[in-house]
């Protein structure tokens, strides 16, 4: 019986300034209103040196590829219950073959970041269109803890 060769594993690391352009595909599909300039500058103060512990951009991408399969933004937050908790956002895996292994390693690293944080939690913020992505993270672990709701305001009124 034949055996089909393995996958080269996934490369999950902090997203790089090289990085940011070939990034934003990924970033428009689950945030399709931000523009490439609004995405720049989150991007470099995200990864700023000085930031590392507050928040991050992790990708994912296969060995040899220049874009990656899969990204997350994060930050270290406060919770009046919980402590340090790391909140995940904005989170998305795009694979013509499987998102599985992409989403896998997207949650396993977060993780590794929330342990490296101390914290005690890891909350991951899924908006609508990411049904999918809630029923892979629910099989590694994780669980409905809570509803979020928005409400957009002009911040020009409410002043």
């Amino acid at each position: 019986m034949a055996h089909l060769p393995e996958m080269p594993s996934l490369i999950v690391a902090p997203l790089q300034p090289a990085e940011f352009r070939p990034a934003y595909p990924l970033v428009r599909a689950v945030a399709p209103r931000v523009s490439l300039a609004e995405w720049l500058r989150f991007a470099r103060r995200a990864t700023a040196r000085s930031r590392a512990n507050l928040e991050g951009v992790t990708t994912v991408r296969h060995p040899g590829r220049a874009f990656p399969s899969g990204l997350c933004c994060w930050r270290r937050d406060h919770d009046l219950e919980e402590g340090r908790v790391l909140t995940a956002e904005h989170i998305i895996a795009l694979d013509l073959l499987d998102t599985a292994p992409v989403i896998d390693a997207l949650t396993a690293e977060l993780e590794r970041i929330a342990v490296r944080l101390q914290c005690r939690s890891l909350r991951s913020v899924l908006h609508p269109q990411a049904a999918p992505l809630a029923d892979r993270l629910k099989l590694r672990g994780h669980r409905l803890a809570a509803t979020l709701l928005t409400k957009p305001v002009n911040a020009a009124e409410a002043g």
